[in-house]
């Protein structure tokens, strides 16, 4: 938890030399990171006085004659290619969510690539790779990505997981090759997780509402396939479909109550104080929305289509958890039948292999709009969603905190019926999977 926002200094010297001066917003001291000039490795020691201080005042008397090349609220990756070494930060970023207690979410206005030259490159790039160096580096990363430096974004409400606790290998993890520079040197907390997609919260006011309610959404774009469904279609070679997203809807309460309990062991006096409690109380919503999980090449065989989409519900359900209903909801147009045909056909494997039960609705949502409007063809879908909403359910629960330190007291989760629905959250609740082609 934190009181005030990260700051990273990238500095170069009198001597051409560049240092990262960071001060993170959950420690209280200062640490230079050095960018070795030679080779480009970062190189960092711990040791007080040397690499670690106080405040950046006195960070910066060390370094001489130092030149600020930019002023970053956050450190989004580093790497080497050729002769340069290559700083992105996240220059500009704005608080757009808050989950509970007080965790931040942080969008990004803009960012800044800092090209750090080398004196003995180990990999002299050719004129055609340089092109591509001066392609990533033109590359802007602004507001469709978000992080947090207090609570592990990644993984759905509530979670008590260190923010780059498995961050490597997580689908929604977009920055994970420019972490390994930091990951390298001990680092890992220094570079922020990156996330594609939008955090937002929302305030919920109403007359007849005791405590004001706060709605936030979440959406997690996948990075094992980025490309849109006009670049790519079906399955990629890591059994993933294109543009797909993790959506979650939250909705939580907080008030302050007396624990019930006295504390003496951390008073002074006599008379045992009551510490305050802060309780959340939280209900929740996960689905997932992409293009269509099937592999429509015709060059691909039967059997290396059913191995990927056996692959891609391996993943599903290592995430959200095995053996639940499932139901999907498939909003492909009718002149799209191959695409339907083939996903209820892999459908069947799957229901076959992992023994489970699927329901599978299909909407023709561009026709009906067409011919009806957005408003009866909005209501027509709710009815078709709403049999298996009522049947699974939604999570929800409450979590205490000590009001003086926020720390996790207590945690009660009333989970729904355990379920599938293109909608999921938490190991017992619904996940509801959404698939169009637009």
């Amino acid at each position: 938890l934190m009181s005030k926002c990260s700051r990273h200094l990238v500095v170069k010297d009198f001597f051409g030399r560049y240092f990262i001066v960071s001060g993170l917003a959950h420690r209280s001291d200062v640490q230079v990171i050095t960018v070795e000039g030679s080779t480009g490795g970062l190189l960092y020691t711990a040791t007080p006085g040397v690499d670690l201080f106080a405040n950046f005042d006195d960070a910066l008397e060390t370094i001489n004659k130092p030149e600020i090349v930019s002023d970053a609220a956050c450190l989004i990756g580093y790497t080497t290619l050729g002769n340069e070494g290559l700083l992105l930060v996240g220059t500009v970023a704005e608080e757009t969510c808050t989950l509970p207690p007080e965790c931040a979410i942080f969008t990004l206005s803009s960012s800044q690539w800092i090209r750090i030259p080398l004196s003995f490159p180990f990999h002299p790039l050719s004129k055609a790779e340089l092109q591509h160096v001066d392609t990533l580096c033109s590359t802007i990363v602004g507001s469709n990505y978000y992080y947090s430096e207090s609570y592990a974004v990644t993984e759905q409400f509530p979670n008590s997981k260190p923010v780059s606790e498995g961050v490597s290998e997580n689908e929604f993890v977009w920055n994970a090759s420019l972490r390994k520079k930091f990951i390298e040197v001990g680092l890992e907390d220094w570079c922020i997780v990156l996330l594609q997609g939008m955090a937002r919260s929302i305030p919920i006011t109403d007359r007849e509402m005791i405590n004001e309610a706060m709605g936030v959404l979440i959406a997690r774009r996948s990075s094992r396939n980025p490309s849109s469904k006009s670049g790519a279609s079906g399955l990629n070679s890591k059994a993933s479909p294109p543009n797909e997203y993790e959506v979650e809807y939250i909705l939580y309460t907080l008030r302050d109550r007396p624990s019930g309990k006295s504390d003496v062991s951390h008073s002074t006096s006599h008379a045992a104080r009551i510490p305050y409690v802060r309780e959340v109380q939280w209900a929740s919503h996960v689905m997932r929305t992409g293009t269509i999980p099937t592999t429509r090449d015709d060059a691909v065989d039967g059997i290396t289509r059913s191995k990927k989409c056996i692959k891609y519900w391996e993943r599903l359900l290592c995430r959200y958890g095995g053996g639940c209903p499932v139901a999907c909801l498939c909003l492909t147009s009718d002149r799209e039948h191959g695409d339907k045909s083939n996903f209820e056909h892999s459908l069947n494997e799957v229901k076959k292999t992992f023994d489970m039960h699927v329901d599978f609705i299909h909407f023709d949502w561009r026709a009906s709009v067409s011919n009806n409007g957005f408003d009866i063809t909005a209501e027509a879908l709710w009815k078709l969603l709403l049999p298996p909403l009522t049947r699974h359910g939604i999570n929800s629960g409450i979590r205490e905190y000590t009001k003086s330190t926020l720390s996790l007291v207590g945690s009660e989760s009333t989970g729904c019926q355990q379920g599938l629905f293109l909608s999921r959250f938490g190991p017992t609740g619904p996940l509801i999977l959404f698939w169009f082609n637009e």
